[in-house]
């Protein structure tokens, strides 16, 4: 009967994006009310967390799993994510989806509501930054700051690879048709004076950009 479904029971059950965006919101909403800083708003996401996990290790410890003494392991272990990463010439920054990060690692917050523009100036939802290590096998481990936002994949950008403009360059990015490689600083330089450039796209700000004269294609020997 109509009745019956309207209880919750006969609802359909959120997925784990859904129920995190609305513990999100409620807290960016209670945040926003109680003028909170931003210190305080992460720590109750982080409280949040830790309350989860440790409904995690009381359970642990009814099945037998887990020893008094061995809580503290399960609360303190650093927990790992794997995700496939995207080197961008035409990301300002690195950005991440914030359902990637690892758990216990929370976006600052973003009180100012300013938002990242996509290739078609659509808006961008962001969260503020968060920072994490990052390795990939056979290499050594970084550190990494990420702006969170809406994005469907996890982005490096290029331009924060190498470092700002007006320092001494951080990395040195390369490409070819097989694959990338984040270099020593100075290798690209290097190259350079061995060899000549195609064509080349000077930095502006944060994107890779060269002036280019258009024109209608027109084979050789075409238009007599």
């Amino acid at each position: 009967d109509e009745a019956a479904a309207e209880t919750p029971s006969a609802q359909i059950p959120m997925n784990k994006d859904e129920s995190d965006e609305i513990i999100r919101d409620l807290v960016d909403t209670v945040h926003e009310k109680k003028h909170s800083t931003i210190e305080q708003r992460n720590q109750a996401l982080t409280r949040l967390g830790l309350e989860i996990r440790r409904e995690q290790t009381e359970l642990l410890k009814m099945v037998g799993v887990l020893t008094e003494g061995d809580d503290d392991l399960v609360l303190s272990a650093e927990e790992i994510v794997k995700v496939k990463v995207a080197m961008d010439s035409g990301a300002c920054d690195n950005v991440i989806n914030p359902d990637d990060l690892p758990a216990g690692v929370v976006p600052s917050g973003n009180p100012s509501g300013k938002v990242f523009h996509g290739a078609n100036s659509s808006p961008i939802r962001r969260y503020g930054h968060a920072d994490t290590s990052m390795v990939q096998k056979g290499y050594a481990k970084i550190g990494s700051r990420w702006q969170c936002a809406d994005v469907t994949r996890p982005l490096n950008s290029v331009s924060t690879v190498c470092g700002a403009f007006d320092g001494p360059g951080v990395q040195d990015v390369l490409f070819n048709n097989k694959t990338c490689y984040v270099v020593p600083p100075g290798v690209v330089e290097r190259i350079m004076r061995e060899v000549q450039a195609v064509a080349e796209y000077p930095r502006e700000g944060n994107l890779y950009v060269a002036e280019m004269e258009l024109s209608s294609f027109t084979r050789q020997g075409a238009g007599r």
